[in-house]
């Protein structure tokens, strides 16, 4: 750690998981990762260790941060929440509201509650879908690989096929755990053909990001935000590639797109800090 308080780890054989309350990366043998204070970890891969130091940007990958239960938007989770919460008070026994309960948590990012939520319901209900794809991404915001692919494999027989996309995400966070980015990529891919959902496009371009292909990001978020013009996700992230590319004036640009689509995206304004 530096004088900045600014964390850095490079990794020579084998991989380790960073992470902060920001985010979290997968290093492997030949790459560095930075954490720097307020901020999500940033991968950094080695291109010729052996004959010079030259390091490419790379970009954190959270599954479990990029998949909502209800909405992405943190109002229209406190919005629901009071009323979802006092009906389940009045009905422990109703486990449809305390599943919906769980996610709204999941989405508020209080961990532990949802969690506590999710294994009570699959207690009375084990072979519940939702309850066992959100745990299973619960083990995995933990860096519980294998206990999350234990979840989303007993998943993968209990859901539909409108509810599969998730599935097939969050086993998609298990290659990348294991290290096994070429399987995470083909159900990524996958994720996004049977179900043309916004989340889906997010975590395709997210993961390009993260592999360090900046410009296939760029596209592939341009093209869902053409897709889904009211969502402020696309400009957001694509700010966000542009932060880290260190283009300001173009990340600036689509940081108030994004205000301008929902003007109380906390994201966009954490975004913004970071252009500042």
């Amino acid at each position: 750690m530096d004088e900045k308080g600014a964390a850095y780890l490079t990794v020579l054989r084998g991989s380790i998981e960073f992470y902060n309350d920001y985010g979290r990366v997968i290093v492997s043998s030949g790459e560095q990762a930075i954490a720097t204070i307020g901020k999500p970890p940033l991968k950094t891969v080695l291109v010729s260790p052996k004959d010079r130091v030259q390091w490419v940007i790379s970009y954190p990958m959270d599954i479990p941060g990029l998949l909502p239960f209800y909405s992405h938007r943190r109002g229209e989770a406190l919005k629901a929440l009071p009323s979802v919460r006092e009906k389940a008070s009045k009905d422990p026994a109703d486990l449809r509201t305390k599943l919906f309960l769980a996610g709204l948590l999941f989405d508020l990012k209080d961990r532990w509650e949802s969690l506590r939520l999710f294994d009570e319901i699959l207690v009375s209900d084990p072979v519940n879908c939702k309850a066992l794809t959100f745990r299973g991404l619960l083990a995995l915001d933990k860096g519980e690989t294998e206990k999350a692919a234990e979840y989303l494999g007993r998943a993968v027989g209990e859901c539909r096929e409108g509810e599969i996309r998730d599935v097939l995400l969050g086993m998609a966070g298990v290659h990348i755990g294991r290290g096994e980015l070429g399987k995470a990529e083909e159900l990524i891919n996958n994720a996004a053909e049977k179900n043309a959902s916004p989340v889906a496009g997010v975590v395709r371009a997210v993961f390009q990001a993260f592999l360090g292909n900046f410009a296939r990001a760029i596209e592939i978020s341009s093209e869902y935000e053409a897709r889904y013009p009211d969502d402020e996700r696309f400009p957001l992230i694509r700010a966000a590639f542009y932060l880290v590319t260190d283009e300001g004036a173009k990340a600036r640009a689509f940081i108030e797109t994004a205000l301008k689509l929902n003007p109380a995206s906390s994201n966009a304004y954490s975004e913004l800090g970071g252009y500042y």
